[in-house]
């Protein structure tokens, strides 16, 4: 069965020649203004897959669990690396997103949804306080 592992949000996130460099690793979301918006990337890894197309959705949740921003039914084409020794629950794909100019009405708990072919893998939380609040 296939498992989300390795769930970050990020300021930004890099990939070239298969490598995947994470900017600014954050713990919370802290833009200058709530209300207002603000840009992040999240990234995860998806191990445990089989060949072949799989379909990937992310919704990010208000604390009220609205959804405010999704990525919806990105398709993935997996082929597993021959040249790897790795066992084949440990092989998979890294997802990138980046979220840009997300509206913060408030702050709280907000969280990350992740769908692969239609099963829902959880939701990953995160605070979000305004540096403009007390």
């Amino acid at each position: 069965m296939v498992e989300v592992k390795n769930f970050l949000y990020c300021l930004n996130i890099n990939t070239a020649d298969g490598r995947t460099d994470i900017v600014g690793i954050l713990t919370a979301i802290t833009p200058e203004y709530i209300p207002g918006l603000f840009s992040f990337s999240i990234n995860f890894t998806l191990l445990n897959l089989t060949e072949g197309e799989h379909e990937v959705t992310i919704k990010f949740k208000n604390p009220e669990n609205e959804i405010i921003t999704s990525i919806d039914n990105v398709k993935l084409d997996y082929k597993k690396d021959e040249n790897s020794n790795l066992p084949e629950q440990y092989l998979g794909i890294n997802v990138a997103a980046g979220l840009q100019n997300v509206d913060f009405k408030k702050s709280g708990v907000y969280s990350t949804q992740v769908i692969v072919d239609g099963i829902d893998m959880g939701n990953f939380k995160i605070f979000a306080k305004g540096k403009n609040e007390e």
